[in-house]
């Protein structure tokens, strides 16, 4: 059965197309099938990335709108072990959709303050689309360019309290290698930076029991 996962942010440059590259990445190291895609347009970093790294158990497609999404996906249904979506900021129709297929909806924020003040606009975003469907969301938070200090694991903490929702419980980190690989087209799981490599596995392990609710 298709397992469906998508990276919703409303602010751009929160790092949902890193991470989904990566998350694509690790999926496809597992020997898993898997569709990538990219609604983030014009942008198109995702889809770039996937024409760049060749794969024979990865394809990938853009939509630009809901009909175009609701195509794709409607194709890959039994055909891919896992889509990832990259979705488009400040789209939220198009957002509403997306949350309502997926299985496992990934909220990336950086512990900033401007980030922060994001997070309660794309709450907002998330409570309408439960009020007009009846759905539980399977969504987890997680928290990217992270460096732990003392002062960021308060905000996460106060983050975690606010809302409700749980997280992915490794944090990714802000190494060089994740701006690296999207050029190169190749991921974390297949670079040189071991550091890199061990915190991805570790964050996707995590996904794939999230996914399991």
């Amino acid at each position: 059965m298709t397992k469906y996962i998508s990276l919703l942010q409303l602010k751009g440059g929160s790092g949902k197309t890193t991470i989904s590259i990566n998350l694509t990445g690790f999926l496809l190291s597992k020997k898993k099938k898997v569709l990538a895609v990219d609604a983030d347009l014009p942008q198109a970093t995702f889809s770039a990335w996937c024409a760049l790294y060749k794969n024979p158990k990865l394809e990938y497609a853009t939509a630009r709108n809901i009909d175009e999404l609701l195509a794709v996906l409607e194709q890959a249904e039994g055909q891919f072990d896992y889509v990832v979506i990259d979705s488009p900021p400040r789209m939220a129709e198009m957002m509403n959709a997306i949350m309502y297929i997926s299985d496992l909806v990934l909220l990336p924020v950086a512990p900033s303050a401007p980030e922060i003040w994001a997070m309660g606009d794309m709450f907002e975003v998330i409570k309408d689309a439960l009020n007009a469907r009846d759905k539980q969301l399977n969504l987890r938070i997680v928290w990217n360019k992270f460096k732990g200090t003392k002062k960021e694991n308060q905000t996460r903490q106060e983050v975690l309290d606010v809302y409700g929702y749980p997280e992915i419980p490794v944090p990714i980190n802000t190494y060089v290698a994740y701006n690296e690989v999207t050029g190169q087209g190749t991921h974390v799981i297949e670079y040189t930076h071991d550091k890199a490599k061990a915190q991805f596995e570790s964050f996707g392990k995590e996904v794939l029991k999230a996914l399991k609710g």
